[in-house]
């Protein structure tokens, strides 16, 4: 809806799980646009065999799958894509997050868009990674923070991560550029 008549919305899910859900989503929605592709998003392109997160249950049991899939940049994927225009990105990827980032540092620049994301301090310290690691291609971009839903300005994440403790709890964070209005 948010996108127009003219719009596109483009899903990328890599694993089978995953896109299956949106592909069902998709079929009980019909009037929802989106174009899924079957690919995960990364720093570089690659082809992964991994252990993932397949579900979250309200009982708080990991369910994983081993999945194999494709990884893709966002700047060569968009490319090909060939759009002229992009203003939001939502990334949800369990704290890999700095990878997506890295993988789309041209687009980053060329076209400033809205980022939805999530902060998950439990995979970042599980992968040595510290806020600052994951907020400073942002920062280097010319994003400010806010917190999702009120857009109250977060410039330092680090004590609103603290606070989540190590349960795997995370935050939802919107970046915006300086040089666009607010989402």
């Amino acid at each position: 809806h948010q996108a127009g008549p003219d719009g596109r919305v483009i899903a990328l899910e890599p694993t089978p799980w995953a896109y299956d859900r949106l592909l069902a989503n998709l079929r009980l929605n019909p009037h929802l646009r989106a174009e899924p592709h079957r690919v995960g998003a990364g720093e570089r392109e690659s082809h992964v065999r991994a252990s993932v997160q397949s579900s979250y249950r309200l009982d708080d049991r990991a369910d994983a799958e081993e999945a194999e899939f494709d990884v893709v940049s966002l700047d060569r994927f968009l490319e090909a894509q060939r759009l002229n225009r992009l203003d939001f990105i939502k990334i949800d990827t369990d704290g890999m997050d700095l990878q997506v980032i890295a993988g789309a540092a041209e687009m980053l620049r060329r076209h400033k868009p809205h980022i939805l994301f999530e902060a998950y301090p439990f995979e970042m310290n599980r992968q040595g990674l510290s806020t600052a690691d994951v907020v400073r291609p942002l920062v280097d971009n010319g994003y400010a923070r806010f917190r999702a839903g009120t857009l109250e300005p977060l410039p330092d994440l680090t004590p609103e991560l603290e606070r989540l403790g190590p349960r795997g709890l995370s935050l939802n964070v919107v970046a915006r550029h300086r040089d666009r209005s607010s989402p």
